[in-house]
């Protein structure tokens, strides 16, 4: 067998979830396909083996280095196609998106690898934007916020924050982040409306921060079980906002445990578009793992990218699966 012929029966999946990854290269018989789990272990293998095609994850692409990554693909000629549950925030020109949401058929990928089939074009990124944002950290989480709201604007949409801090240091988180964030950062009080413009911070020692209202939002500041191991939680903060699914968007970041895992989901599920910070980018990479894990998340991003995400939003969030997987 000559060489291009060797290659053109090569494919290449990358995918960190290994039944997914196994479902899509089972569709790409009969060639021979190559798994890899991160953009890491594909740049290797695409140089080793020359693939005539590649199938990446949603997961996968929201990986640092992915324009790089296809700058590869394009100089050995290879085709490419982008597949899961969610588009990344900004995914390249000319680049071929199957959405699992919708298809949920890994023939679907071989078909519009082999031309088969004319992909879907993505949902739109900013046909709605959100109108209450969320976020909620733990260890290593004061550095990642002062990322997330480099970003924001005094225009932001409302934002609420649960940081697991102890109460003496509060002042001092209050007063770092106006001195670095455009928006105006205030310790959360009860019974306020959350303002444009205005980041709110869970600041009331054993208690939680949540939303109340219908229409309208409104913060409420409740008592917290002793038995609670965080207070304030995020999962409090995130459950409450589910009832406001589509308006809202949320994002976990680095931190230790699950808090705020299944909240993440169950906004998901309500039609939000729900955020964790990728490994590479974690301090600890703890919370964000156990919402991707569960499926909580419409995407997973390097830090850099969650801000211009957040404010984004998503024109259509793909519903999480009906019965979230709990922490393991």
């Amino acid at each position: 067998m000559s060489q291009d012929t060797a290659r053109n029966q090569i494919a290449i999946v990358v995918d960190p979830d290994s039944l997914r990854l196994r479902r899509v290269a089972g569709a790409l018989a009969p060639l021979r396909v190559i798994g890899a789990m991160s953009l890491f272990e594909a740049f290797s293998l695409v140089e080793e083996a020359q693939p005539v095609s590649l199938a990446i994850s949603d997961t996968a692409a929201a990986e640092p280095g992915f324009d790089m990554f296809l700058r590869l693909i394009k100089a050995i000629g290879a085709r490419w196609v982008v597949y899961g549950a969610q588009p990344p925030a900004q995914l390249p020109p000319n680049t071929a998106w199957v959405d699992f949401g919708r298809d949920d058929n890994p023939a679907v990928v071989a078909d519009v690898l082999a031309g088969r089939t004319r992909p879907k074009p993505p949902p739109s990124t900013t046909a709605h934007k959100p109108e209450l944002i969320l976020i909620g950290a733990s260890t290593g989480g004061i550095a990642a916020i002062e990322t997330v709201l480099s970003q924001f604007t005094t225009e932001c949409p409302p934002t609420l924050i649960v940081q697991h801090i102890r109460p003496n240091f509060l002042d001092g988180l209050l007063d770092r982040l106006n001195r670095c964030c455009t928006p105006h950062v205030v310790a959360a009080q009860d019974n306020a409306i959350p303002t444009r413009g205005t980041v709110h911070i869970a600041a009331t020692a054993d208690c939680h921060l949540v939303l109340t209202g219908t229409a309208r939002p409104r913060m409420a500041i409740v008592p917290a079980p002793a038995t609670c191991p965080h207070r304030p939680s995020v999962d409090a903060l995130f459950q409450s906002a589910a009832a406001f699914g589509p308006k809202v968007a949320a994002a976990l970041l680095t931190g230790m445990g699950a808090d705020g895992a299944r909240g993440l989901g169950e906004i998901r599920a309500a039609g939000g578009f729900t955020i964790a910070q990728n490994r590479e980018t974690c301090t600890v990479y703890g919370m964000p793992r156990i919402a991707a894990e569960m499926g909580a998340a419409s995407a997973i991003l390097p830090l850099d990218r969650i801000g211009a995400a957040l404010l984004a939003g998503a024109a259509q969030s793909v519903p999480a699966q009906a019965s979230l997987r709990g922490p393991r």
